[in-house]
């Protein structure tokens, strides 16, 4: 048997949110689940949907000041649960200084992202097995093509009036121009038939 998707994808929407993505009005995108493997620990915690894109995240969140030196970067497609996801890590270069700020001396071994990294299937990673990774690192997961309102002709007050309409989870995601709707599952049939009626 399958396992349920989280998108919550309803057959019978499918020609409306067609119509719609036709009509420009939503468009899809692909969204995963972020997650940050602690060194310490090797525990995966869970940070939310990858919204706004990772690298962002690295650069605001705290915990991860190891990217944040200057640091080798292993990036790279791995396996895990069962699936496939996306890994960003720090690890120092071959022929580091040892005189130089060197991650080894601020930051425990990451285990579980070097073996996650050591995989024979992992893919688009470029970095020295022989070397772990140190400090926490970012897993992205499961990813899968969200739903996402914008429109660039509405205001800013527009779209917040709107958004306060809708049932379905969501995100409000302040981009460079404009603002736009992700929601974390598909649209519900009163959300679907707000947007029909608002925007179409």
């Amino acid at each position: 048997m399958a396992a349920k998707s989280r998108l919550n994808p309803n057959p019978a929407s499918r020609p409306t949110l067609k119509s719609l993505q036709d009509g420009g009005i939503l468009h899809r995108e692909m969204i995963g689940l972020r997650n940050i493997i602690r060194a310490t620990s090797g525990a995966v915690e869970p940070f939310g949907y990858d919204i706004g894109g990772v690298y962002d995240f690295i650069h605001n969140e705290a915990s991860l000041s190891n990217f944040r030196q200057n640091a080798r970067r292993a990036h790279g497609l791995v396996g895990y649960n069962g699936g496939r996801a996306e890994i960003l890590a720090t690890t120092n270069y071959r022929d580091w200084n040892e005189v130089r700020d060197v991650l080894s001396a601020h930051y425990p071994v990451n285990s579980l992202a070097t073996s996650l990294l050591q995989q024979p299937c992992t893919k688009r990673a470029w970095f020295d097995p022989k070397i772990p990774m140190y400090g926490d690192a970012v897993l992205i997961t499961d990813k899968r093509y969200h739903w996402v309102f914008s429109n660039n002709h509405a205001t800013e007050d527009e779209i917040l009036a709107f958004d306060d309409l809708l049932t379905t989870p969501r995100t409000l995601h302040k981009r460079w121009n404009h603002t736009s709707i992700v929601f974390h599952t598909e649209p519900n049939q009163a959300d679907i038939f707000s947007i029909k009626m608002t925007w179409q």
